[in-house]
């Protein structure tokens, strides 16, 4: 992964398995203790608020390290492993298959027994303990840890900052932004997933695609959230006419994080309010007693969260 412009690498089975290239092409590797050498290093992120760098390290659970922003002088430096014991991690597994880092700057970690949180990188080299939290849940009445006892195998954020999760043998989830929630749980049985063992995800920002991979093939999912966008860019409606053949969502691209749009017909009469996850909004063409609309043109009056920001657009439908 790269932060401001130097290139940081894991090595697996070496004496110094954290490596970095520098701007100016100068590569330098790090010993990060006797528990880190030889060992699998698999994931690597790097929190950026902090110049952190997170290392997952098979059987020993994550390396953290600082490199104090002189990546090419190991003297101001300082490393910490998260583990599974009181007050150094309390990893459920020290086998961690998977990291990500969200849009509020909480580490997911996906560990061969659930997945974990450390909401912040701060504690791990000024506290002198530092523990990840499990996600407690309500299902049926029932208090109890998300996903526990669940291989993780893989965590991605997409624009809305929710957390799309991929396990060995229980398909995917779609969480809340806070994880408390899902939203989709997909298996074999409800979904066109060729397995329930899914090795990895991967999402397109710009489009909201999801790409699930698993022994059997990669099958693709075309969510709701894609990136936001620092202010309104020109939105993007699709499909753009809607035709009478078609019965899915329209889209609206190019938005502000969590903007409010009103959608209202040309004679200005509020039709439904909806409200975009990350740069786009979904409109499922019902006005607000879940009527499907009629043939016309329909404009999209979009306001940034904080009010400030506006923007528009239109669409034609025919029915």
């Amino acid at each position: 992964m790269i932060i401001r412009g130097n290139l940081w690498v894991s090595n697996s089975f070496t004496s110094s398995p954290l490596s970095v290239k520098t701007l100016d092409g100068s590569w330098k590797s790090f010993y990060c203790g006797g528990v880190a050498t030889n060992k699998l290093c698999t994931d690597l992120i790097i929190d950026e608020q902090y110049g952190f760098i997170w290392m997952a390290i098979k059987s020993v659970g994550i390396l953290v390290y600082d490199f104090n922003q002189t990546p090419l002088d190991e003297s101001d430096d300082q490393y910490k492993i998260i583990g599974s014991g009181s007050g150094t991690g309390s990893l459920p597994s020290t086998f961690v298959n998977t990291l990500a880092i969200d849009r509020d700057g909480e580490i997911w970690i996906g560990t061969d027994q659930g997945p974990v949180i450390f909401y912040s990188s701060y504690p791990i080299m000024n506290e002198p303990t530092y523990d990840a939290q499990k996600i407690l849940i309500e299902q049926d009445g029932t208090l109890q840890y998300l996903l526990e006892n669940e291989r993780i195998t893989d965590i991605e954020i997409d624009g809305a900052n929710r957390k799309w999760i991929s396990t060995d043998g229980g398909g995917v989830f779609l969480l809340s932004e806070e994880g408390t929630q899902t939203i989709y749980s997909f298996s074999k049985n409800n979904s066109p997933l060729y397995s329930d063992v899914i090795n990895s995800l991967a999402i397109n920002d710009n489009t909201g695609e999801v790409y699930m991979g698993s022994p059997d093939g990669i099958i693709g999912f075309k969510s709701t959230a894609t990136s936001s966008n620092i202010q309104f860019k020109t939105l993007e409606v699709f499909p753009n006419p809607v035709r009478p053949e078609y019965q899915g969502n329209i889209a609206v691209r190019g938005m502000m994080n969590n903007s409010e749009v009103k959608i209202v017909n040309a004679s200005g009469f509020p039709v439904k309010t909806v409200f975009s996850n990350g740069g786009q909004a979904i409109w499922d063409g019902l006005d607000n007693n879940n009527q499907q609309v009629g043939s016309g043109v329909y404009y999209f009056l979009a306001t940034s969260e904080d009010g400030y920001s506006k923007a528009k657009s239109k669409v034609l439908i025919i029915r």
